[in-house]
């Protein structure tokens, strides 16, 4: 059953996630300043490995605030959940 949500928190919620992902994107270098290298991304994207991750996931944060805001998150979880977690229902 989908979740129901109103459209003034839908619009609030979904701009906060796409201002926090532009945020993440466009001052990339200044929030590395201020929160320090990522450890786990230096080791495994090599070095300077916070700067693309930090963009990854703002990028990330833009599509689901976008998402959210125009009500597609739900066939999205819905779609990505089924993909990997198939039903147990057999076909006769």
């Amino acid at each position: 059953m989908p979740v129901v949500v109103s459209l003034p928190f839908r619009l609030i919620a979904g701009s906060i996630f796409v201002a926090i992902g532009v945020l993440l994107v466009v001052k990339t270098g200044a929030m590395i300043t201020w929160t320090g290298p990522i450890s786990w991304a230096e080791d495994k994207m090599g070095s300077g490995g916070t700067y693309p991750f930090l963009r990854l996931v703002g990028i990330v944060l833009i599509f689901f605030g976008f998402a959210f805001y125009t009500n597609l998150i739900g066939g999205f979880i819905e779609a990505v959940g089924n993909f990997f977690l198939p039903s147990n229902k057999r076909t006769p």
